[in-house]
């Protein structure tokens, strides 16, 4: 809940200050280690079905539903296993569409490891990835066909706050954007224990 509070008091903070895309989301930049305390839900899986939802008629706009296939749950509740599904507000109709900027995207066949955090109660209960798109971490193959995650954060600008001043500032890309798949997963689980 934290980091979603900081997502939009940030992009509202800065909306009018730093002189960014429109079609960007200016998020906090959050260390993977923060983000992996902040989630409530890590799975590993791949998405198996993406659907869009007319939610006009109540008022809510366009949504788009995903449906994961869990290879693993590494934090969270273990009732994920096999299928999970989440929403997310954004999508695109025949004659009508949406966009969601800073939120990552997400494709039937697509391998990610995820990090969501929990928002609402009751009906309006759900997941938001963590960190905006930066809880999104695709699996691909590197040039020696090992898999590797990556994440893509061009639909979203990076702030850090200045230690001396307090001000905010464009932060810099993450050092690492690509690692190994296994030892990434390793590095998480490890995490995930030391903080139980």
């Amino acid at each position: 809940m934290l980091c979603r509070r900081l997502l939009i008091v940030i992009a509202l903070a800065t909306s009018c200050v730093l002189p960014f895309d429109a079609a960007a989301l200016t998020v906090l930049s959050v260390p993977t280690a923060e983000l992996i305390e902040s989630s409530a839900v890590i799975f590993h899986g791949d998405c198996v079905d993406v659907r869009v939802l007319d939610r006009r008629a109540q008022g809510r706009g366009v949504w788009t539903r995903f449906a994961f296939k869990v290879r693993e749950v590494i934090k969270g509740p273990r009732a994920i296993r096999g299928r999970f599904e989440f929403e997310m507000p954004g999508g695109v109709l025949a004659d009508y569409g949406q966009l969601t900027p800073g939120m990552p995207t997400f494709r039937a066949g697509e391998e990610v490891v995820l990090m969501l955090e929990a928002f609402g109660s009751g009906e309006t209960a759900g997941f938001v990835p963590t960190g905006a798109a930066q809880g999104k971490f695709g699996v691909t193959r590197d040039r020696a066909r090992r898999k590797v995650v990556t994440r893509q954060l061009d639909s979203v600008h990076l702030v850090e706050r200045d230690g001396t001043t307090g001000r905010l500032r464009a932060a810099r890309p993450p050092r690492q954007t690509t690692a190994r798949l296994v030892p990434f997963l390793k590095t998480v689980r490890a995490q995930v224990e030391v903080a139980r």
